[in-house]
């Protein structure tokens, strides 16, 4: 035997999200078997949802006419449902985030603690005032079962490890909704731990050639944690008049604190501008290496 279809009444909240039998031959074997798993996902609030279920096969009977039936509740949920990702954020700073909480069901729920974060990096995400919207109180509203009540909570991410991090959000209330607590995924992109000044171009003063003059680029490290600093290089010479000397970062730089790197300006002959770059690494840095143009003027 072979089935030849499954036809469902209510498509819209049932389907048929397993099917492993055969639709040709050989087909199932005499005295055995096989499965047709009925989702559903209910649009609506009712009970029962009723849905006929239509299988027809090969047999000499050809059709069975059957059906399935379910409740469909309102409940609590979070919105975006994809979740909330941030992006890159510079050590020492927050991103905050907005999350609507919605209230389908056809009661008040109390929300007073009912926010807590578990996964990976919980201790670095909490809630607070929304940017925009109406922020929840300590309760929200009645909804009707198809439309919900709705408000706002900010969701604040402070870093607290280089890298990406990520936790979830489970919102809960009283009295407790039929799922439990809703909950959303939080992403973020990796932490920024530095910063590099000047950031783009670094100029220097005229300078006679044969004389030379010693700027510096400053690391920051924003991070609690030590950063590799390096590798170094000037990149583009600007035929042979500038080069690193000198400045006080080692391979590590502690967390907190800061370091320099000098580079020195030689012409090698009369121009202007006379254009070069150095590359400088500050470790875990999403942005490292970072280019800078270096730009001065020779005069004889």
């Amino acid at each position: 035997m072979w089935v030849t279809g499954v036809n469902i009444g209510d498509p819209g909240e049932y389907g048929v999200s397993n099917n492993t039998c055969p639709t040709g031959p050989p087909g199932v074997a005499p005295g055995g078997n096989c499965l047709i798993t009925i989702a559903f996902t209910p649009n609506h609030v009712a009970n029962p949802i009723v849905s006929s279920i239509q299988i027809t096969d090969n047999s000499p009977t050809a059709i069975t006419n059957t059906s399935a039936g379910g409740t469909g509740v309102a409940d609590l949920t979070l919105a975006p449902s994809i979740g909330l990702t941030y992006g890159q954020i510079l050590w020492g700073t927050s991103s905050t985030l907005n999350v609507t909480v919605q209230n389908f069901t056809v009661n008040p729920v109390t929300l007073t603690g009912g926010s807590t974060f578990t996964g990976s990096n919980p201790a670095d995400f909490s809630v607070g005032a929304p940017t925009s919207g109406t922020p929840c109180g300590a309760s929200i509203p009645a909804g009707t079962g198809s439309s919900p009540a709705k408000c706002n909570i900010g969701i604040t991410f402070t870093p607290g490890a280089l890298g990406t991090e990520s936790a979830t959000l489970n919102v809960g209330g009283t009295p407790t909704v039929p799922s439990g607590p809703a909950t959303l995924s939080l992403t973020t992109g990796a932490t920024i731990p530095a910063t590099v000044s000047p950031a783009l171009v670094l100029g220097f003063p005229t300078v006679k050639v044969g004389n030379n003059v010693t700027e510096n680029v400053t690391i920051n490290n924003l991070s609690n944690v030590p950063i590799a600093i390096g590798p170094n290089s000037i990149s583009n010479s600007g035929g042979g008049s500038y080069s690193i000397n000198g400045g006080s970062c080692g391979a590590v730089l502690a967390g907190g604190s800061s370091c320099t790197v000098g580079i020195e300006f030689a012409p090698a002959a009369p121009g202007s501008p006379i254009n070069g770059a150095v590359s400088i690494g500050d470790g875990p840095d999403p942005k490292s290496p970072r280019s800078i143009t270096l730009s001065g003027n020779g005069t004889p």
